[in-house]
């Protein structure tokens, strides 16, 4: 495979992008970010909107808060594996799917046998499969939309000199594009 001088350039960005989210994942799960860091951080917010909030009931918004940021970390990170997956050999986006999530999954249990050995933080294969399932839900929504939007807004999006044509004029297949 060879890549030209731009899309090499857009190669090394994409992992470049993957290399940086997965520092932030790294720092996010350190001993600084623990859930009784947080707490200090989160809680005055969720009491200034919700005043007479409960022990138990911020601890319950606080565990979800926690775990929103988690799943969201994880499909960040596989998306980002996709595109640069994307931008290298060409594969299968599907592949390429289970290869961003292949790595992504790799990420946690790295993540989690790191908080295992802190005195802070606890690390739990429950918590590995909650992070995969982040990333897992994030690349099949991206594999829905690129099968249900991809080709066609390929081809709407594109400028008129760039659409291949047949003899008469006309816009080729779309097998073509």
């Amino acid at each position: 495979m060879t890549l030209e001088a731009t899309s090499r350039g857009e190669f090394w960005r994409a992992w470049l992008a993957v290399a940086l989210w997965t520092a932030l994942v790294w720092t996010l799960s350190s001993d600084g970010f623990s859930a009784s860091s947080t707490a200090r951080v989160i809680g005055p917010i969720v009491r200034f909107f919700f005043p007479g909030i409960s022990k138990e009931h911020f601890e319950l918004v606080h565990f979800a808060i926690r775990k929103g940021a988690h799943l969201t970390e994880y499909a960040v990170l596989a998306l980002l594996t996709l595109r640069a997956l994307r931008r290298g050999a060409p594969r299968p986006a599907s592949h390429s799917a289970l290869l961003a999530l292949a790595f992504a999954v790799a990420v946690a249990s790295a993540d989690e046998l790191r908080q295992s050995r802190s005195q802070v933080r606890t690390g739990s294969p429950v918590d590995v499969a909650f992070d995969g399932s982040g990333g897992a839900l994030a690349l099949g929504g991206a594999l829905l939309w690129q099968r249900r939007f991809g080709v066609k807004a390929r081809r709407r999006y594109r400028s008129p000199d760039r659409v291949p044509s047949d003899t008469r004029g006309a816009p080729a297949n779309v097998e073509d594009l």
